[in-house]
C-alpha cells in the first residue's frame, strides 16, 4: 500500500513539476453530470410526518442542514437517519460502486460549512437518539417501516458515478430484490429490530 501511495505522490509531483501554481490548477478538470446529487424536492427543517418515500437523500439533506442551523438537533437526527437508510437502499440497487459515494458527498455538502460547535451538538444528538433498545430507535424504525422503501429512481446517485462518463457498468441491478434490500437497509444502517 505504501508503494502505491508513494508512486501516486511521485507521479503527481512529476506531472505538475514544470507548471506554475496557477497552471497546475488550470490542469484540473471537474466533470459533473446533470442530475448529480440533485435535489428535486428539497426539504426544510420538517417533522418526519412531512417525509414520503418519494423524497431522495438529496431532498432530505438540505432539511438536515436547516435543522442544525436552527438548533433543532432532534429533527436533524431523524432526517439524517431517514436519508441514511434510503441512501443505503439506493447503494444496494445501483450497480456503479463509484456512484455510491453520492451519500458521503451529500453528507460533506450538508455538514462541511456548518459551525463546528453545531456539528458537534448534532453528532451528540444522533448518538443519544438511536442506541439499541432506545425509544427513539423504535420510533424512527417504525416510521420508516410505515413509509416503506424508496419509490423514486435514484438519479442523484446514478448521475454521480463514473459510468455516466464511461457508458459502462451503470444503471440499476437487474436481479435487484427490493424486499431483501429494504430489510438490509433498515438493519444495516440503523439496526432496526425486526
Amino acid at each position: 500500500m505504501r508503494k502505491i501511495a508513494a508512486f501516486a505522490a511521485g507521479f503527481l509531483a512529476a506531472a505538475f513539476a514544470g507548471l506554475q501554481p496557477n497552471e497546475a490548477a488550470s490542469q484540473i478538470k471537474n466533470y459533473e453530470a446533470e442530475g448529480n446529487l440533485e435535489a428535486t424536492q428539497p426539504l426544510g427543517c420538517v417533522d418526519l410526518g412531512a417525509l414520503t418515500n418519494v423524497h431522495t437523500p438529496a431532498d432530505i439533506f438540505p432539511g438536515v442542514r436547516k435543522c442544525i442551523e436552527a438548533g433543532e438537533y432532534g429533527k436533524a437526527a431523524d432526517l439524517f437517519a431517514v436519508a441514511g437508510v434510503y441512501g443505503r437502499f439506493d447503494m444496494l440497487r445501483v450497480v456503479d460502486q463509484t456512484a455510491h459515494q453520492a451519500i458521503a458527498a451529500l453528507q460533506i455538502n450538508t455538514l462541511g460549512s456548518i459551525d463546528q460547535a453545531r456539528v458537534a451538538a448534532f453528532q451528540e444528538s444522533v448518538q443519544g437518539h438511536y442506541h439499541a433498545g432506545s425509544d427513539d430507535l423504535v420510533r424512527i424504525c417504525g416510521h420508516l417501516k410505515e413509509m416503506g422503501p424508496p419509490a423514486y429512481e435514484p438519479v442523484y446517485m446514478l448521475q454521480h458515478g463514473l459510468s455516466v462518463f464511461t457508458g459502462e457498468g451503470g444503471g440499476l441491478k437487474a436481479d435487484f430484490n427490493p424486499t431483501e434490500a429494504w430489510s438490509e437497509a433498515l438493519d444495516g444502517y440503523l439496526h432496526c429490530p425486526q
